[in-house]
């Protein structure tokens, strides 16, 4: 299942940025190293579960990334996220792998928006 929703709402992470002091600011650095962090280990948490058919497991991450996306305009990781928390839910866990692996692309993109953002290298 392919989810059209664009990678991030500039509006979203700007509204953000100013609410933070800036983009050179210590604590809007440390939110998007932390929520990258964060991020990467929930994945792996969600891949393990998938792995292991853990429904409950699955929707937990899922759910995580959800919430924590949507902080940062991530708007295509909350639409994926649903989606797999809804599969879990439902114990549909054969159509959940596909949308994991859209999701793990999706957060491979965001992260090189996000790390430009923090000023931590290219994107």
């Amino acid at each position: 299942m392919r989810i059209k929703t664009p990678s991030m709402d500039s509006a979203v992470l700007q509204g953000l940025r100013e609410a933070m002091g800036g983009a050179g600011d210590p604590m809007y650095v440390e939110a998007i190293t932390s929520f990258l962090e964060e991020s990467k280990r929930h994945l792996h948490a969600l891949q393990n579960a998938l792995t292991r058919g853990h429904a409950d497991s699955i929707r937990r991450e899922a759910h995580i990334l959800k919430g924590s996306s949507g902080y940062f305009g991530a708007h295509r990781i909350q639409a994926l996220s649903l989606t797999i928390e809804s599969l879990a839910q439902a114990n549909q866990l054969s159509g959940i792998a596909p949308s994991v692996r859209e999701l793990q692309d999706e957060f491979r993109q965001v992260r090189k928006v996000l790390t430009k953002e923090a000023g931590h290298g290219p994107a």
